[in-house]
């Protein structure tokens, strides 16, 4: 029998407590996949394009599942229609092989609600994003792959230029570094969202 992986967990603490995010699956190529916690809530999950526009997704999932393989296609569970064709969507993102410097992935939009977890915190294998000194204002997380022998010789990286604050932890395999920066934008005006947003790095390859 085939066992099947153990997830890592990727936690925001805050002052309410431990709030879930997202389960991370580390395959045998260094691919990685990524379930949102189920939050059971129709259209909760938004996914948008590089214009911040919504893209319609069909059969939508409550747990959507986002696998980034080695060959930088990027897989989803959700499906999307054009033309009458409906697939599930797909990214053409970067080759693992190419990427040497820090490379963005993902960009998340937390919601202003997140729900409270239930599990032990595992020091060897989960990841804690501490928001505790953070402002009351739209939180994001956005999501790196590092070659390793680039990662080890960052010091003190500030990740994104337009962040306020930033707080991140890492996942370290074989060859890559993953990065999750959980920060505030001085992009973001308003009320935090009450919808989770999420746009992947790259190019979508529409059904045909």
């Amino acid at each position: 029998m085939v066992k099947k992986p153990i997830p890592s967990r990727i936690y925001l603490k805050n002052k309410v407590g431990l709030l879930k995010i997202m389960n991370i699956f580390n395959l045998p190529d260094e691919s990685v996949a990524m379930t949102f916690y189920d939050y059971k809530k129709e259209a909760f999950f938004i996914l948008q394009n590089d214009k911040r526009e919504n893209i319609e997704t069909i059969d939508e999932k409550n747990q959507p599942k986002i696998t980034f393989h080695q060959s930088g296609i990027i897989k989803l569970t959700s499906k999307t229609s054009k033309n009458n064709n409906i697939d599930r969507i797909t990214w053409k993102g970067k080759p693992f092989r190419k990427i040497k410097r820090p490379h963005r992935m993902m960009e998340v939009l937390l919601p202003s609600k997140l729900f409270r977890a239930n599990k032990n915190f595992r020091d060897d294998r989960d990841i804690i994003l501490d928001a505790i000194t953070f402002p009351n204002k739209q939180l994001r997380i956005t999501l790196f792959c590092t070659r390793k022998r680039f990662f080890n010789k960052l010091k003190d990286p500030h990740w994104v230029d337009t962040s306020e604050c930033e707080y991140s932890r890492s996942l370290i395999r074989k060859n890559l570094v993953w990065t999750w920066v959980l920060r505030i934008s001085r992009l973001d005006t308003g009320k935090p969202s009450d919808h989770l947003y999420y746009f992947i790095q790259g190019k979508i390859k529409w059904p045909k």
